[in-house]
């Protein structure tokens, strides 16, 4: 399986611009191992993207816990919440993550699919990100289909490897080009490499918008 590239789209914002160096962004990434960044930063255009500091008011997650389609359970939803609860276990991230009953409220959506189009191949997960004019994150939305192209029912646990993936482009990351890593665009690690956890760090070291 493999998730969908990502879309993005802009808005303007009230948000501060980020103080901006370029030349100590690209010092910090050398000087930083075990990362994927480069390949990430290629990937997306040569600008990173990430949410402010969430530590005070949280970043809000809301993961559809119910679904008329067929064969959804509440497994679903807990797989889901796990999944981006493995990305938050790092205590050096600048975020805490809220999980939240009210979708108007929140900045992450989380939505069960019954299947994407035959188009879409063997894609079963797509995530939409909404960046203002600095780069800052402001909102991600992710579809997730439990059918594949073919109609078959993908259970829950052969999801979170693609969840965890679709977490990933919602907290900023983009592709990695090592298989060894949850970034690389094709499924292939079911859980997080060290890398990916190094990249999300380093990425909320540096601010939002061009980096090379």
């Amino acid at each position: 399986m493999v998730s969908a590239d990502m879309a993005v789209s802009t808005i303007k914002s009230e948000e501060p611009a980020p103080q901006h160096d370029l030349a100590q962004i690209k010092e910090l990434i050398a000087v930083t191992p075990g990362t994927y960044m480069n390949d990430m930063i290629a990937d997306l255009g040569g600008r990173l993207v990430r949410w402010p500091d969430k530590r005070q008011d949280g970043l809000r997650i809301w993961v559809q816990s119910s679904s008329e389609v067929a064969n959804w359970d509440q497994r679903y939803a807990q797989m889901a919440r796990d999944a981006f609860d493995d990305w938050g276990r790092d205590s050096e991230l600048p975020i805490r993550f809220d999980f939240v009953l009210d979708s108007a409220s929140s900045d992450i959506h989380v939505v069960w699919l019954d299947k994407f189009a035959p188009s879409f191949g063997l894609r079963v997960g797509v995530t939409r990100r909404t960046t203002d004019q600095h780069g800052w994150l402001v909102n991600a939305d992710i579809q997730v289909a439990i059918h594949d192209s073919t109609g078959r029912t993908i259970p829950p646990e052969a999801l979170a490897g693609i969840v965890r993936h679709e977490a990933g482009h919602a907290l900023g990351l983009g592709h990695s080009k090592d298989p060894r890593t949850k970034m690389f665009p094709t499924e292939m690690m079911d859980v997080l490499a060290s890398a990916d956890r190094s990249t999300l760090r380093l990425l909320y070291r540096l601010p939002p918008g061009l980096a090379r």
